[in-house]
């Protein structure tokens, strides 16, 4: 291009050129000639909205947005920008205009209530949480059984200071999707925080976070809040297991905010190092942190020391061990069975016997919802001679389940698993 002609009248594939070599201000320059070129109103408006997508001076991204909103009024894409610039200048005024035309300019009742449902998530990621009841409600006036939505106004609610309203409404909401028949892990999620957060309400809680599956977004979360939770019960042992399958959901995870992903595996390590004193399991979550942020230097200081503790107990424990090494089952105790077990069935998902071992070893530690775990995943792909066995013990564990939370009158947890015994004696 610079050899057929002045590199900044080269239009829109000089701009996106400029901007992949990191030469954003040549970038802005090209894309605004391209803007002022261009007949077409649509066309123009886009090489604008690009063109602030790459400048860094706030008030230059201001202007090229208000000309991209003026050049064409009906378009979504940069009047969207300009509502989120707006915000972010905590110009609410300004936001809620365009929001409003946004509203004005769609048709129909589902893309309405979609206006609304984006605005007032912005708004409630801002600290806007009045804003986000008010935008959140108008939403529900066009989708009254939209689960996202509900869920929304339950969290702009508890962020409000308004608890009582909002667990009912998280309730609902995860009631809706399942009528619906789809997938509401936030609702779940922001469920859980709430009564472990505002109700104390921990044994709940973490019923609620067993329920989001692996693979799931909010998997993440879910299981290091788990951790949390179990931990802040005395659960040590099934803390250790949670956060250690926290750790696998962030190594298999395909696209992950890795500084929050860095902030559990942290959290995990502390625990491993200060309460379970196991340096060993502390550095293993250090490793994959630093995996995410090289950069890190706290990250990387607490490994070195967690790393020469880890290597000062393995020299001890060399020196003081007898030989030869007894198996697990004569000399460790029933938790640290179910972590060792945890951790190689962890290797070999496939290995029923010690699946079974460690379904034997969670039933006497009375751990009835990782029993009901490994035996869901054994269930998967049992052969024909283990499924009764395996069925047989998953039945005796939801009952067990369903009377306690009939005992503790969580009735929403008891119809779960009352559902799930009536699903399985139905297909055994």
């Amino acid at each position: 291009l610079l050899e057929a002609m002045p590199l900044a009248e080269a239009g829109f594939l000089a701009g996106e050129l400029l901007a992949a070599t990191g030469s954003s201000q040549a970038s802005v320059l090209a894309l605004r000639q391209a803007a002022e070129r261009e007949l077409y109103g649509p066309l123009a408006a886009l090489a604008l909205l690009r063109a602030s997508d790459q400048s860094e001076d706030i008030r230059e991204r201001r202007e090229l947005l208000d000309q991209a909103v003026a050049r064409s009024p009906a378009l979504e894409a940069p009047r969207w920008a300009r509502f989120a610039l707006r915000l972010e200048l905590a110009d609410v005024k300004s936001a809620m205009a365009d929001a409003e035309h946004l509203e004005a300019a769609t048709r129909g009742a589902h893309h309405r209530h979609e206006v609304w449902r984006r605005a007032a998530e912005a708004f409630l990621s801002r600290g806007h949480h009045a804003k986000a009841v008010t935008l959140f409600e108008r939403a529900l006036r066009y989708a009254p059984d939209h689960p996202s939505t509900v869920s929304g106004l339950a969290r702009s609610l508890l962020s409000a200071g308004r608890t009582g309203r909002a667990l009912d409404l998280l309730a609902r909401a995860v009631e809706l999707a399942e009528r619906k028949g789809i997938a509401s892990f936030d609702a779940v999620l922001a469920l859980a925080r709430a009564l472990a957060d505002s109700a104390g309400d921990l044994p709940h809680a973490i019923a609620r976070l067993r329920s989001i599956p692996p693979g799931e977004p909010e998997s993440l979360d879910a299981r290091g809040l788990e951790g949390r939770y179990r931990s802040a019960l005395g659960d040590l042992a099934g803390a250790s297991i949670a956060f250690a399958r926290m750790r696998d959901a962030v190594e298999i995870a395909n696209e992950i905010d890795p500084a929050r992903a860095a902030a559990w595996l942290v959290e995990a390590a502390r625990f491993e190092r200060a309460t379970k004193k196991d340096p060993v399991a502390a550095q293993r979550h250090l490793a994959v942190a630093l995996q995410l942020s090289p950069r890190d230097g706290k990250i990387l200081t607490l490994f070195r020391e967690v790393a020469a503790e880890a290597a000062a107990s393995a020299q001890v424990q060399t020196a003081s061990a007898p030989a030869p090494e007894a198996p697990v089952a004569d000399e460790s105790t029933d938790e640290e069975r179910a972590l060792v077990l945890s951790d190689r069935l962890r290797a070999d998902p496939m290995n029923h016997q010690v699946a079974m071992e460690l379904a034997d070893v969670l039933s006497r530690l009375g751990r009835d919802l990782d029993l009901f775990a490994v035996l869901s995943a054994q269930l998967e792909d049992a052969t024909a001679e283990a499924r009764p066995e395996l069925t047989r013990r998953q039945a005796a564990v939801l009952r067990r389940l369903v009377d306690r939370a009939r005992q503790d009158n969580h009735r929403d947890e008891e119809k779960i698993y009352a559902d799930a015994l009536a699903r399985l004696t139905a297909t055994a």
